[in-house]
């Protein structure tokens, strides 16, 4: 399973596939040590916007100015879900068999909202399916802002998968082979330094 990912800087992704037909309470006891998916966490909507960006999402206008386009309807983000759908995952052309990136994604978010008796999990929508005029000049991509779409925790469906991230651990040189290094450069200078004085 652990294949099923994505490098976005010093952050992997899960496959959204993956993990379809789960509820946050389901994924959330294969995270716990020992579990087949220890190591991940649950993403929050600020990590996902991270990703669209770094897929070719827009956040901001032409001028620079944050102004999210990641909360419905967008062309400037016309095409994302292409990218979206076959790197990270579209869950609805995973099941119905039609070509990744035409369908859509509901995926369910790290960040969370307490209702009046219960917790409720952000659900992003990223949407851009083929049988939908509006998505000819425009993507829907809703990173779960609001609380307009919102999980019960035992919640859950076919294409809806969870956002799941993995921090990458940057690889150092080890510590003897520097030491090694720089003995062997100070044992050099003193051979040269030899070598000039006879």
């Amino acid at each position: 399973m652990l294949n099923k990912k994505f490098r976005c800087g010093l952050t992997d992704a899960y496959d959204l596939t993956v993990t379809t037909n789960n509820s946050y309470n389901d994924i959330s006891k294969k995270l716990e040590v020992g579990g087949e998916l220890y190591g991940w966490r649950y993403a929050t909507i600020l990590e996902a916007e991270y990703f669209l960006n770094e897929l070719g999402g827009y956040h901001t206008d032409k001028f620079g100015i944050y102004k999210t386009y990641y909360n419905g309807w967008s062309a400037m983000n016309n095409g994302l879900f292409n990218n979206v759908g076959s790197i990270w995952g579209d869950t609805y052309c995973s099941l119905n068999n039609c070509q990744s990136g035409s369908g859509y994604s509901d995926v369910i978010m790290g960040d969370s909202h307490q209702g009046s008796t219960k917790q409720y999990q952000a659900v992003a929508k990223l949407y851009d399916l083929f049988s939908n005029s509006n998505t000819v000049s425009e993507d829907y991509i809703d990173l779960g802002y609001s609380r307009g779409y919102l999980y019960q925790l035992d919640q859950k469906s076919m294409t809806t998968g969870s956002a799941l991230v993995r921090d990458v651990i940057p690889v150092s040189v080890p510590e003897p082979v520097t030491i090694w290094l720089m003995l062997a450069s100070i044992f050099g200078v003193l051979i040269t330094k030899n070598k000039l004085i006879f």
